[in-house]
């Protein structure tokens, strides 16, 4: 699941990993929701959904003053899905081959969440680059305030 806002730029490039992944396509549920997207980056959705049955888009196009944009966009994700195990990446991330079965892999019936790697292109920097290794360690941070059972 990825939400998505205004990410023309990169969204192709993210799509066209996940639907080369190495993981059964009748397992495999990719949704994409464009988050009050104000370029193309709906368009792209409807695209890939056309050219592969596994991408589904759902479109937002306004706020809710309940819950911020990306928790919104997030949970439309989740009460639409299916599936058992939910896995999510950002709209301006890439992700390798192997990374949904890696990530499945790692679940058992006492699993409750798992974190994956990433990285963060430091070859120019940016004050974005600078932003994201700070969100990246706040969520970090908050997961490892859950206690986890042994």
């Amino acid at each position: 699941m990825v939400a998505a806002r205004n990410e023309v730029d990169t969204l192709q490039e993210l799509l066209n990993d996940l639907v080369q992944q190495d993981y059964p396509k009748g397992k495999l549920d990719i949704t994409i929701i464009s988050d009050r997207s104000m370029d193309r980056t709906w368009n792209i959705i409807q695209d890939y959904s056309q050219l592969h049955p596994t991408v589904q888009g759902i479109r937002i196009e306004n706020t809710d003053s309940q819950m911020t944009p990306k928790k919104r966009a997030l949970t439309r994700g989740i009460e639409k899905t299916k599936g058992d195990v939910i896995i999510s990446t950002d709209g301006d991330c890439s992700v390798p081959i192997g990374w949904i079965r890696s990530m499945v892999e790692a679940f058992d019936d006492d699993t409750g969440i798992v974190v994956g790697r990433s990285t963060i292109d430091t070859t120019n920097p940016s004050f974005l680059h600078f932003y994201q290794g700070l969100d990246f360690l706040g969520i970090m941070g908050l997961t490892g305030q859950f206690r986890w059972k042994e």
